[in-house]
């Protein structure tokens, strides 16, 4: 229902899962071919509750894994392939093709390269007021991230610009967790923009 409203997006890109309760793992399943039925010309990511998890399209899988060397189809890889990015995890179909399921450094992998290339303005902006509705629908005021190289960059450019147009209704307090590269660079943005470090 989501993409049929929302025609126009470069890539979708959700959460909320769990593992206890929706989906259990499973290697003989295909979860690219499912999401492909649902959409096959866009990526699509879908991340559990703790992000550490998710389940994406072929799309996605060609766009953000296959250029650092994990292959759609090898049949010399395991049932859970752990071996092309260092803590990533992919599940394989018996013939050896991936299914769709990714973990770990897998996730953010594709959050990297998905945010970087493809979530747009007005994305973010979608995607930052909706998390406050969430939050506020809760009872949560204040909410705490664990933000990571590039696309943390990136994400805390959005806060910042929707704390200075009054549409930040929340208190935001990242967890940085970024390459030392661009430490210096955060740190300065983080003084000026009134966000506290934790």
């Amino acid at each position: 229902a989501f993409i049929k409203k929302n025609p126009d997006r470069t890539a979708y890109v959700g959460a909320g899962w769990n593992r206890q309760n929706d989906l259990q793992p499973n290697a003989d399943i295909n979860y690219s071919a499912e999401l492909d039925k649902v959409c096959a010309d866009k990526p699509v990511l879908l991340m559990d509750t703790d992000h550490h998890q998710a389940i994406c399209n072929t799309k996605a899988f060609n766009l953000c894994f296959v250029p650092k060397g994990v292959s759609l189809q090898d049949k010399e890889k395991g049932r859970e392939d752990t071996a092309s990015i260092p803590g990533a995890v992919f599940l394989r179909l018996p013939d050896g093709q991936a299914n769709g399921y990714v973990r770990d450094q897998a996730v953010f992998v594709a959050l990297r390269k998905l945010s970087n290339d493809l979530i747009n303005e007005k994305d973010y902006d979608f995607v930052m007021q909706d998390m406050q509705r969430v939050l506020y629908s809760q009872g949560y005021t204040n909410y705490n991230d664990g933000l990571t190289d590039g696309a943390g960059i990136k994400v805390i450019d959005e806060l910042f610009k929707a704390d200075k147009n009054g549409t930040l209704k929340v208190i935001v307090r990242p967890n940085m967790n970024i390459l030392a590269m661009e430490l210096e660079i955060v740190k300065k943005k983080l003084k000026r923009w009134r966000l506290k470090m934790h």
